[in-house]
C-alpha cells in the first residue's frame, strides 16, 4: 500500500511513514498516526453536528408555539434521561457523580436548568438568529468568570479580542 507522507506528517518531531506496510507493526504505527492526526478533524465533526441539532431544535421551539416554555423543557430532559441512562449503565457510570463532587454538580445543574429556561422564554421574543449571536457572548462572561474565580490571566490581547467579539456579535444583532 502506498502512502503520501504529506498528508500524514503532521508533526516534524514524528518519524516519517514508510512508504510500504510491510509488517504490523508498521501498520500499528500508522494506526496510532492517523489517530492522532485525526482525532481533531473528529472533533470538529462532532462540532458540527452539535451545532446544526441544536439550530434545528432553536427552529422547531420557534415554531411549537403551542407548546409552552416548560412543556418544551420536560420533553428535553425526559428524552436525555432515556438517552442517558444506557449509556451509564453501559459505561458503569454513577448517576448522581463522585461523593466529593455532588455539591459542585447540583449547583451546575441548577445554574443550566435555570440558563435553559431563559433560554427557551427569549425564543419567545427575539428570532433564532439573534439568539445565537447573544448565546455566544457567554464567552466573554466565562473570560471573566474564570479571571474571577479560577485566577487566569486576561491579558490586553485577551480583552481586545473579546471586545471585538462583542462588538461583532452586536453588529450582527442590530443589523
Amino acid at each position: 500500500m502506498s502512502l503520501n507522507k504529506n498528508y500524514l506528517n503532521k508533526k516534524e518531531s514524528y518519524q516519517s511513514l514508510p512508504h510500504e506496510i510491510n509488517n504490523s507493526t508498521d501498520a500499528v504505527h500508522l494506526q496510532n498516526r492517523l489517530k492522532y492526526i485525526l482525532s481533531p478533524l473528529k472533533g470538529c465533526f462532532f462540532a458540527f453536528l452539535a451545532a446544526l441539532s441544536w439550530s434545528c431544535s432553536n427552529i422547531y421551539i420557534k415554531k411549537a408555539y403551542i407548546l409552552t416554555d416548560f412543556d418544551q423543557l420536560t420533553m428535553l430532559y425526559c428524552i436525555t434521561i432515556i438517552l442517558m441512562i444506557p449509556i451509564m449503565f453501559y459505561k458503569k457510570l454513577n448517576p448522581i457523580g463522585f461523593s466529593g463532587q455532588r455539591v459542585l454538580l447540583s449547583f451546575r445543574g441548577i445554574l443550566s436548568v435555570i440558563g435553559l429556561i431563559f433560554l427557551y422564554l427569549s425564543l419567545r421574543f427575539i428570532p433564532p438568529s439573534d439568539l445565537s449571536a447573544c448565546g455566544h457572548i457567554s464567552m466573554l462572561v466565562t473570560a471573566f468568570l474564570s479571571r474571577l474565580f479560577l485566577k487566569e490571566k486576561l491579558g490586553i490581547p485577551h480583552i481586545f479580542a473579546l471586545c471585538l467579539t462583542v462588538a461583532g456579535k452586536l453588529f450582527i444583532m442590530i443589523v
